[in-house]
């Protein structure tokens, strides 16, 4: 609802001056705002438009902009935290999952075999594919997510967290495509 500049001059004031002055500011600049976005882009929304709704952090702004659009009458979801606690949770999880599996990624010389040997493993249900991954992750997500930094695509999109758990429990194996993918480092030997 704010953008870089006002949220800014909000901060300031807040530091500056007093936490009254602060969110008087930032209220009639919501206000505002609100009123902007609410002609420019809400306008043409169907009844059955369900926006998801959040803030940096504190949720205040996201709170108003939320609040005039359940008063319109679309089912408004507010993601609680905002978008720095929900980046919290999702990093949380890259942390704990890699320990809920054995990752073992599976690299050998074209046509020796490998997605073949894969695609057994998982009709057994021994290990899961990237075939049941997103398009978007490639083959070496699961050598990605065991990385101490994974890239920032995978730690910000929620398809991260519906893959883990559509995988069986235990084993994961991917096919390498080359020694080193996206920020992955695959071993040698």
């Amino acid at each position: 609802v704010l953008d870089d500049d006002e949220r800014r001059i909000v901060g300031t004031l807040y530091v500056q001056t007093s936490a009254l002055e602060a969110r008087k500011l930032g209220a009639a600049l919501a206000a505002r705002n609100i009123a902007d976005h609410l002609e420019r882009w809400i306008a043409d929304k169907p009844r059955d438009w369900q926006p998801l709704v959040y803030c940096w952090r504190g949720g205040q702004r996201s709170g108003s902009l939320a609040w005039f659009l359940d008063q319109i009458g679309f089912r408004t979801a507010k993601l609680q935290g905002g978008y720095k606690g929900f980046r919290a949770v999702v990093r949380q999880d890259l942390a704990d999952w890699p320990a809920r599996f054995d990752f073992r990624v599976l690299a050998g010389r074209t046509g020796s075999g490998k997605t073949r040997l894969l695609q057994a493993l998982a009709a057994a249900r021994r290990c899961s594919t990237s075939k049941r991954w997103p398009a978007t992750a490639g083959p070496s997500w699961a050598a990605c997510l065991a990385s101490r930094n994974p890239p920032r695509r995978l730690s910000t999109t929620g398809s991260g967290r519906r893959c883990v758990r559509s995988m069986p429990a235990g084993r994961c194996s991917s096919r390498a495509k080359a020694r080193r993918s996206a920020a992955c480092n695959c071993p040698t030997r």
